[in-house]
């Protein structure tokens, strides 16, 4: 006999155990998060899962103010449409509630999280890379949460309604920076 023995764990240890486990793991990955992702700024915040009822229902409310959404971005925010490369016609269809292709209108609070169904906690994004990496970091802190759960978590927080990215914006940056200079060579090059 040998002066280590292994001591049976019950049911309920193994699961503590696990679970233990599991929140580790889970914290290691929110240490190991950029502070920002494609100029957007990821903050770290207390997060309550919301019951999946609640939800639901916010979903079904969602598509009304999504439409709401998209209409007043088409009247109010045409120049930076235009510069997040939507085409006239993108625009028209988002006059009339369309979302254009290619694009999502994201919770920036997600609704399981407490986020509502209200403009200032939407933001029209380019799906692809940009609002797949927003999620890429939220969903696996978040989707392992149970109802009412609490847990600290980090959330990539655009700011505004409409999301440029940052090499975008320079580049009309600098094409407005230059473009005084190519009218008056235009009107110049008229007057000779």
């Amino acid at each position: 006999m040998t002066d280590f023995e292994q001591k049976k764990l019950t049911q309920q240890e193994r699961n503590a155990l696990r679970a233990q486990k599991k929140e580790q793991d889970r914290l290691a990955k929110i240490k190991a998060i950029p502070e920002s992702i494609h100029g957007i700024p990821v903050i770290e915040t207390e997060y309550t899962s919301v019951p999946n009822k609640r939800v639901k229902a916010l979903r079904r409310e969602f598509s009304q103010v999504r439409k709401e959404f998209l209409k007043m971005l088409a009247e109010t925010q045409v120049p930076a449409l235009k510069q997040m490369g939507l085409s006239d016609k993108a625009i028209e269809g988002m006059a009339h509630g369309k979302s254009p292709n290619g694009f999502n209108t994201h919770h920036k609070i997600p609704l399981a999280g407490g986020g509502t169904n209200v403009f200032d906690n939407f933001i029209l994004i380019k799906n692809e890379p940009y609002h797949e990496d927003i999620h890429k970091i939220m969903d696996p802190q978040i989707c392992v949460l149970k109802d009412g759960q609490k847990a600290v978590v980090k959330l990539p927080l655009p700011k505004g309604n409409v999301f440029i990215p940052p090499a975008q914006a320079e580049k009309e940056q600098t094409a407005s920076k230059t473009l005084p200079s190519a009218v008056i060579f235009q009107k110049i090059q008229k007057t000779r």
